[in-house]
């Protein structure tokens, strides 16, 4: 019985380690990709732009700007996030699309 339960457990063992082989060359495929390397940029442009209104709130609570430079930047900035938005959306698309090819190749099932 012991020995049932090792074969077990050995087999258990070895069939986890092939499948995180084969997700860690998928994951490996997908982050040297030219789409995840723009989704990560359309990112980071997001999330700049995003950060950037506190610093407009700060500078306008400091009196460095005025209320219509205030609203003028508020503006311009909200219209450029969601310009980058749509940016980011897209590229998130794409590397999705891109993923579903590959798990298409390396035959990976998602539950």
């Amino acid at each position: 019985m012991k020995k049932l339960l090792l074969i077990l457990l050995v087999i258990a063992t070895a069939s986890c380690k092939q499948t995180d082989a084969t997700t860690a060359k998928t994951t490996d495929a997908i982050r040297s990709s030219a789409a995840y390397k723009d989704y990560v940029n359309a990112f980071n442009d997001y999330q700049s732009c995003k950060e950037e209104r506190p610093a407009i709130t700060t500078a306008y609570m400091k009196k460095e700007l005025t209320a219509p430079e205030f609203e003028k930047a508020l503006e311009k900035n909200a219209k450029a996030c969601s310009l980058k938005k749509q940016v980011f959306k897209t590229r998130w698309q794409l590397l999705q699309n891109e993923y579903d090819k590959l798990s298409e190749e390396y035959e990976i099932k998602v539950d």
